[in-house]
């Protein structure tokens, strides 16, 4: 079974600063360095493809190794910029907040 992307229809939006957050459930076996793009391409409503490369930001191999080699019991956190988003990746979920007074 999928695990749906979260939201819950308008109540992440921040309207007093104009923060849109979005959060994306990474799904069993999938890679965290493929959920932040994915994440990223749906609240920028830009296609993977046409963002900037990951990898200018971040080590795509060390954010998954994080994420997938460590104990469930290990609560890691991953904090970045990304495509003019502040990205936050725990072990189950990548959170996306993007200013709309940037724009």
């Amino acid at each position: 079974m999928t695990k749906p992307y979260i939201t819950d229809g308008g109540s992440d939006i921040d309207r007093s600063n104009r923060d849109y957050k979005f959060t994306y459930c990474i799904e069993d076996g999938q890679l965290p360095s493929i959920a932040v793009v994915r994440a990223v391409a749906a609240i920028t409503n830009t296609p993977s493809t046409s963002l900037d490369p990951l990898h200018d930001v971040i080590d795509p191999d060390l954010l998954d190794r994080v994420f997938t080699e460590t104990r469930d019991t290990v609560r890691a956190r991953m904090s970045f910029a990304f495509n003019g988003c502040e990205v936050t990746v725990s072990r189950n979920e990548v959170s996306v907040v993007k200013d709309e007074t940037e724009e």
